[in-house]
């Protein structure tokens, strides 16, 4: 594929006003729907439109670091709010909320809130306001409007420059912000000012990205068997809800909840309700890592074992079957009691003679909880 990028470049004083990137494919890849082809170029040529102009500091650094409590806003009048909205869905908690100019109090935000700004639209008078709001909060600014407003915008915040605003852009700009997708843009012309030809930071994708099962080649109708899998799981009670999320190379294709939260069936599990961690990491760390052993060959599942801990040659334990304990049915005694072998200084907090210690020291220097520190060598 040989693509062509053009600038469609309006001009005032001197200033571009607006890009516009189009892109060309004058060689079609082999084996590819044209409808697929378009599809993937029009993807490849929005990504790098978006340029990250500034990248700010802290919590408002893209991609976010933490998605723990964010204040939406956009100027109150625009046709933003929907942008707001898509936003606001990936915080936990937000507020999302028009702002006016001519009532300050509406930009009164408490302090060290991360402040994600939505604009489509800037001049000097809208500037002088954020840069006051940027010295008390951290600020990231999503700005759809044209170049000439650039200058205006404060210098102590993530901005995120997105030059034509459509469907698509908007997803991806809420995506690059998130750390769904990297940010990969540069801007094609001198902007003036701080912003010259080639302006763009880069960054990585730090969190899953949704997409669709074709487009990482795996079949939809196969998991629609998921459903069937979930249902039994909850017709049997073996749980009374239960949520699955699949990802193929860092994109999540499927993500859905069923059932309740308890049985009484109170309040139906939702996708982004919060889970205990307890024993996930039987499933989210060992599981995993024995599956992915077992695709490589370096493992069989129906040895015992001893065959792979040497430490366990001889025991009862050495002679069961990996599979054995992945599906448990191992016949190990469930909830074994630890409490007999550990010893009591061993929990004590205030002498700092066993595990715990209220502050870190030489020993002590995983700190679990405030006030709380664990000596990792326990671990």
């Amino acid at each position: 594929v040989q693509r062509k990028q053009t600038p469609d470049i309006s001009q005032s004083g001197g200033i571009p006003m607006q890009i516009k990137l189009h892109e060309r494919a004058e060689a079609a890849p082999s084996g590819l729907p044209d409808e697929e082809q378009i599809e993937r170029l029009n993807e490849a040529t929005w990504a790098r439109s978006i340029v990250l102009l500034q990248q700010g500091q802290g919590r408002a650094a893209v991609p976010l670091p933490r998605l723990d409590g964010a204040a939406i806003v956009w100027p109150e009048g625009s046709d933003l709010e929907s942008v707001a909205a898509d936003l606001k869905a990936a915080f936990r908690p937000a507020t999302a909320r028009p702002f006016d100019l001519d009532q300050p109090e509406n930009l009164m935000m408490p302090d060290g809130m991360l402040v994600v700004m939505v604009l489509d639209t800037a001049d000097a008078r809208l500037g002088r306001r954020l840069a006051e709001l940027s010295r008390q909060h951290e600020l990231a600014i999503i700005y759809f409007g044209d170049v000439a407003g650039l200058r205006h915008l404060p210098t102590r915040a993530s901005l995120l420059y997105v030059p034509e605003r459509n469907a698509t852009t908007e997803r991806m700009a809420r995506q690059i912000l998130l750390g769904q997708r990297p940010a990969l843009g540069r801007l094609p012309l001198d902007a003036g000012g701080r912003f010259p030809q080639g302006t763009g930071h880069r960054t990585h994708a730090t969190r899953l990205n949704y997409t669709l099962p074709e487009a990482v080649g795996i079949d939809p109708e196969a998991l629609s068997a998921l459903d069937e899998v979930a249902d039994e799981l909850i017709r049997a009670r073996a749980a009374p809800g239960c949520e699955l999320l699949v990802a193929v190379g860092g994109h999540i294709v499927w993500h859905k909840a069923w059932g309740h939260l308890t049985y009484e069936a109170k309040e139906p599990l939702r996708t982004h309700h919060l889970f205990d961690l307890a024993s996930v990491t039987k499933v989210a760390a060992t599981t995993l890592a024995v599956m992915r052993l077992y695709e490589q060959g370096q493992i069989a599942l129906d040895a015992p074992v001893q065959q792979y801990i040497a430490e366990a040659a001889g025991t009862p334990v050495g002679r069961i079957p990996l599979r054995r304990l992945l599906n448990h049915s191992s016949s190990l005694q469930a909830n074994m009691p630890i409490v007999p072998y550990v010893r009591g200084d061993d929990l004590a907090i205030d002498s700092c003679t066993g595990w715990y210690c209220r502050g870190p020291d030489s020993r002590h220097d995983l700190q679990i909880a405030p006030g709380l520190f664990f000596d990792s060598r326990q671990q």
